[in-house]
């Protein structure tokens, strides 16, 4: 019923256009995977603004803005979805009267309030509108000798200026306010049923880390340290790879055979790690040939601190 172009607001600060269109309604799945093809991750890239609307339902895009919340989108569109042919018309007429429809709030409150509001089809004009009164609604009995001298458009201009209704263009009708009661079903997004609260950012992906750091050479502090950092960058949201941790399980480091293979290994699993993640306050000649190989393979090189700060900011964000 509603199509909304979502963009990434942050990459449109930066100069580049990265959005596509969500068919509303839609699911929380839909809407992760649409987030994820344009680069919303909520850990770099967190807010989304609305920069085009598409929908059959005539009238109603001019009441949308580039900041709506989807879930109440994607409520409006539940409920649009769910009217039948005549109900359609109604909305979209009362859409055109121009009442409760300064939000989408309003919006969702008029869906269910239609019957407040009255609906001729094809009466287009005053004498339409005297002639649909007298004809189908039977308000006045006109003798068939009188019909012909009977001003039925002075009839209809009555009617119009005491009803206050409107001649719609865009549906081809009258509408009217039957004077009942509007009652507020929807007061925000704290009534938004569970269903249709469907904004989630992307499940994060399982990020390998490669953890380095100058080791003492001593095993067992080398081994209570390695636990330390990878227990932090767990924590942080990466599945840590530490290979001091394993390999002097079954290498000896001292046969140089197998340090070299050690060396290799460590290589290898830097190659599959999607971040190297430098700890503690020492670089040494192996942190730096881990930087290098980093570099060289295009992977991302940070610190713990680094990632640990970013990880409690984005917290107070979501706590916030």
């Amino acid at each position: 019923m509603i199509d909304a172009y979502i963009t990434n607001l942050g990459k449109y600060v930066e100069g580049e256009l990265c959005g596509e269109y969500l068919k509303l309604p839609a699911n929380k799945t839909d809407v992760q995977a649409l987030l994820a093809r344009i680069g919303v991750d909520g850990v770099l890239y967190e807010e989304v603004f609305i920069t085009d609307y598409e929908t059959k339902v005539d009238g109603l895009t001019k009441y949308m803005g580039e900041n709506e919340s989807v879930d109440e989108l994607n409520y409006l569109a539940a409920l649009l979805e769910d009217m039948d042919d005549y109900e359609y018309e109604k909305f979209v007429a009362a859409i055109d009267y121009g009442e409760y429809t300064s939000s989408v709030k309003d919006l969702i409150n008029l869906t269910q309030n239609l019957d407040n509001y009255e609906f001729y089809p094809g009466v287009e004009n005053e004498e339409d509108l005297g002639r649909y009164y007298i004809d189908e609604l039977c308000a006045l009995e006109v003798p068939e000798h009188l019909e012909s001298y009977f001003d039925y458009e002075a009839y209809g201009r009555d009617i119009y200026l005491d009803g206050g209704g409107v001649f719609s263009d865009v549906c081809g009708g009258y509408v009217e306010h039957n004077r009942g009661d509007f009652i507020e079903h929807y007061s925000g997004r704290d009534d938004l049923p569970d269903e249709h609260k469907i904004f989630a950012y992307p499940e994060p992906p399982n990020t390998l880390a490669y953890i380095t750091a100058a080791w003492s050479g001593d095993e067992w502090d080398d081994l209570e340290q390695a636990a330390q950092y990878s227990r932090a960058a767990y924590d942080a949201g990466f599945s840590p790879i530490c290979p001091i941790m394993f390999m002097p399980l079954f290498l000896n480091d001292e046969i140089p055979e197998e340090h070299k293979s050690g060396i290799d290994m460590g290589r290898d699993l830097l190659r599959r790690a999607h971040v190297l993640v430098v700890c503690g306050g020492v670089v040494d000649e192996t942190v730096k040939n881990d930087i290098a190989t980093a570099a060289r393979l295009k992977i991302t090189a940070t610190t713990l601190d680094g990632i640990l700060t970013v990880n409690s900011q984005g917290r107070v964000k979501a706590d916030d």
